[in-house]
């Protein structure tokens, strides 16, 4: 007696949407992770202080400090050419073109009159509001809520307009945050500069 075989044919092929849907979870977590940690501290050429004291450790309750970053950055595409040599330091100049320069604290830049840049700017608050913000985090004492505790490192390039440091101190000094900090370098004698904030 033959037998016939039946063949069953199974489509075995794997589900990928929850793949993709991981994938995308993974992709969002590390587009996020990477923009909160970026630009805490931009890479500038502190000037050279001839007394300048070594920052400590912040103490565990008090919240860190805001790091304001003003730094040359130019847009893509683009050269300095109003790059003029400055004296004393050989091989570097000052960038009078206001379109390079920027205001940069966590990821946010503004430009030298505190607006938001568009499109670098996640926050979208100008630098004013954004501070005012930073300010009510600590605003400790009952008696007197116009100053805040909240403290401000500003690290600017040695090369900058002053125009921009200014911005972030009349910003502060608006806000009510008195605690304002300068970063520098101390030239070593016969060494490199090395940084302090």
């Amino acid at each position: 007696m033959a037998r016939k075989q039946i063949q069953a044919q199974e489509n075995i092929s794997p589900n990928l949407i929850p793949m993709v849907d991981i994938m995308f979870l993974l992709l969002l977590f590390f587009m996020l992770g990477a923009d909160m940690g970026q630009r805490e501290l931009e890479e500038v050429k502190l000037p050279v202080a001839a007394q300048v004291v070594e920052d400590g450790d912040q103490p565990p309750k008090e919240l860190p400090r805001v790091n304001a970053n003003v730094y040359h950055d130019i847009p893509e595409g683009q050269t300095c050419s109003d790059f003029t040599p400055s004296k004393g330091h050989e091989g570097e100049g000052v960038c009078y073109n206001e379109d390079h320069w920027k205001i940069g604290i966590k990821g946010n830049e503004w430009n030298r009159m505190g607006e938001p840049i568009p499109g670098e700017n996640p926050s979208g608050k100008n630098l004013h509001d954004y501070l005012l913000e930073q300010a009510n985090m600590e605003r400790n004492d009952p008696n007197n809520l116009t100053i805040s505790d909240r403290k401000v490192m500003i690290r600017a390039d040695r090369a900058a307009l002053y125009g921009y440091v200014q911005r972030v101190m009349n910003a502060c000094a608006e806000v009510g945050i008195y605690k304002v900090e300068i970063g520098a370098a101390q030239k070593m004698p016969d060494g490199p500069e090395v940084a302090h904030e």
